[in-house]
């Protein structure tokens, strides 16, 4: 009927409304998928950072660390009660399931994960991103099987309901968002650090970056699961 719930929920409209997992980092939705390797400096920004500021980072440059649009950016120095802290939000912190190690490298504090855990971070309205975002890291990989293993994840398995960057197949990069999936054949060198980023724009590209160049990127479509045109029955029904 014309005035039921239907008309305005996720499968009737175009609005984008991203799922309630938590945050992963070294897995997927299950647990499956895990890194195996070494993490150091995952950040998640709420906007497109430019080819410059992507330069930037994989430059070892701290200035953006400061920047407005940061959302994710956890301190690995230690953990206390399992739990990470958040560099600027108290209230948004990194905890782990299972085993993960902290260790030295080059890029400051790094996560270790062997297979056995992972570290993850609760549902939040400001990981909630639908409309631009950056996720980037510095990796060190073992050689990863077929499957890769997931950077950082927000998807549930199997659908593009909210974004993941992993390294599927193998040693290769992959970003897949609601509005479309980009892939590179990167080849990351086993035990060696590279740094990665991704970008999304709901109205522009989807881009895949290997130490601050860009390698691959597509135009982002309409969200997979929102088929809007569905809303063009309604008039005929009133």
């Amino acid at each position: 009927l014309p005035n039921e719930a239907f008309w305005t929920s996720e499968r009737a409209t175009r609005e984008s409304r991203p799922n309630a997992l938590p945050l992963r980092i070294g897995a997927d939705s299950n647990g499956a998928s895990q890194f195996l390797g070494d993490i150091a400096r995952p950040l998640i920004f709420g906007r497109a950072l430019s080819a410059d500021e992507i330069a930037r980072l994989a430059k070892d440059d701290n200035g953006l660390t400061a920047d407005a649009a940061l959302v994710g950016d956890w301190q690995w120095d230690q953990a206390k009660d399992k739990t990470f802290a958040h560099t600027k939000a108290a209230d948004l912190p990194a905890g782990f399931k299972g085993e993960v190690q902290v260790v030295d490298g080059p890029h400051g504090k790094a996560i270790r994960f062997t297979g056995k855990g992972w570290v993850e971070v609760a549902d939040d309205a400001r990981l909630a991103l639908t409309k631009a975002y950056t996720l980037t890291a510095w990796v060190s990989p073992k050689a990863l099987p077929g499957s890769g293993g997931r950077i950082i994840d927000k998807s549930t398995v199997g659908t593009s309901d909210n974004f993941l960057l992993d390294t599927h197949p193998g040693n290769s990069l992959r970003l897949i968002t609601r509005q479309g999936t980009v892939g590179f054949d990167a080849k990351l060198p086993p035990d060696q650090w590279s740094h990665v980023a991704a970008t999304f724009e709901s109205t522009g590209e989807i881009r895949l970056y290997l130490n601050g160049k860009l390698v691959a990127s597509t135009a982002a479509g309409h969200a997979s699961d929102t088929p809007g045109s569905i809303t063009a029955l309604r008039p005929l029904l009133e």
